[in-house]
């Protein structure tokens, strides 16, 4: 039931390792760190050379501050070619393991690696170099007993964490401009903790988790729902780890009335904190879920077919592609304020049926990870943060 790497399987469906995104921060670094190390050795030994050249005099006498401004210049410019090395390497790299009958053109590979160098070199020019700049300057003016190779190593490397911070806070704001956007076109929000569990059908009926979660928990407020879903792949951006997802969704309940919806959620996947000894471990997801509640009486299945202006354009320029894919499941549900917990049984034709248990709650999370141990510690469960559609297989 741990997060294992390996895959798991149960009744046949097979349950995705447990891959956690790394924090934005240090995201940011690794993408662009390699890179910068790499400019960081050019930009370093650049300086030293220069300032051999300068102290033996190499270019006639000169006047300290002109010295200081050259120290503070070369190691940016000549540290540029180091943006591209380890990309065309990777591009090499990935082109000669693909088999002979799959690969593109070599070109197609290399145009890859310089669009992904020239995006780190265009964030190096316009932030991390100015920074370096005004810093090794400031250095070698506040501190000149100071090796002037010390002082460029320690400006590049305290501008690229405030580069990487930078980012970060700049992916915040533009996800926070978003949320305002689709708020704008109609979306209403709900945001929430969320786990979720593949349960093994031959020990545990559905029903019976329901009602020993319900006894636990004080859970009173019972629904049962048949749920179809349809996912569209998306051009989405990503913000921060947030994954996103399109979908379309139709609720029929018993009393013969039904919801019909779309939405756009946006999940970051994390694991919680472990105290010592404990038996299991926590991983759940936070959910921004963005949905809006059709008003026509019959349900829209694609986009054209939405009849709000605003919220037609939102989704069509969301959608990438033709391609869709339905997941049907009978939902069985109980909850509290603090606590919903739901079980479902998901009907996909590849596969005989299966039961995924989800547990949600909107701000309590000790709660919820409360509730967590009940149903790892008392079912025959597989830990997982992957969504139904990808348990039945579907791509996107």
């Amino acid at each position: 039931m741990r997060g294992r790497k390996q895959k798991k399987t149960l009744d046949d469906i097979v349950v995705p390792p447990i891959e956690l995104p790394k924090s934005p921060f240090f995201e940011v670094l690794e993408s662009f760190g390699r890179d910068e190390v790499i400019d960081i050795a050019i930009n370093a030994a650049s300086t030293g050379v220069l300032e051999g050249l300068l102290d033996h005099q190499a270019f006639g006498p000169m006047e300290q501050k002109t010295q200081d401004i050259l120290l503070s210049g070369v190691g940016p410019i000549i540290g540029k070619v180091g943006f591209f090395p380890a990309h065309i390497y990777d591009a090499v790299k990935h082109y000669h393991a693909l088999p002979e009958d799959q690969r593109k053109p070599f070109s197609t590979y290399l145009k890859q690696a310089f669009k992904e160098g020239g995006k780190n070199l265009i964030e190096n020019i316009t932030i991390q170099d100015p920074c370096y700049a005004g810093l090794m300057y400031a250095g070698l003016t506040l501190f000149p007993e100071t090796p002037p190779l010390i002082l460029s190593i320690a400006a590049s490397v305290i501008s690229v964490i405030g580069l990487s911070a930078g980012e970060v806070a700049v992916k915040e704001t533009l996800y926070n401009i978003r949320q305002g956007k689709l708020r704008h076109a109609g979306f209403r929000k709900d945001s929430y903790h969320e786990a979720r569990f593949k349960l093994g059908k031959e020990e545990h009926q559905p029903q019976e988790v329901i009602e020993k979660i319900s006894r636990e928990f004080r859970l009173d407020e019972h629904f049962v729902g048949s749920y179809r879903d349809k996912y569209f792949p998306t051009n989405l951006h990503k913000y921060n780890g947030r994954e996103p997802q399109l979908r379309f969704r139709k609720i029929d309940v018993p009393d013969g009335s039904s919801d019909r919806l779309v939405s756009i959620t946006y999940a970051r996947a994390r694991k919680l904190s472990e105290e010592k000894g404990e038996q299991f471990c926590y991983y759940l997801k936070k959910k921004d879920n963005f949905f809006y509640k059709f008003k026509q009486k019959i349900m829209p299945w694609t986009p054209q077919e939405i009849q709000n202006e605003r919220v037609r354009e939102v989704v069509q320029k969301a959608i990438l592609g033709d391609e869709s894919a339905e997941i049907n499941y009978r939902r069985t549900s109980a909850r509290r304020p603090e606590l919903l917990c739901t079980t479902d049984r998901v009907v996909e034709h590849s596969h005989k049926p299966f039961y995924v248990i989800e547990l949600k709650s909107r701000n309590n999370v000790p709660l919820l990870k409360e509730s967590m141990y009940f149903v790892m510690r008392n079912f025959h469960v597989i830990e997982t943060i992957s969504e139904k559609n990808e348990l039945a297989g579907c791509p996107f």
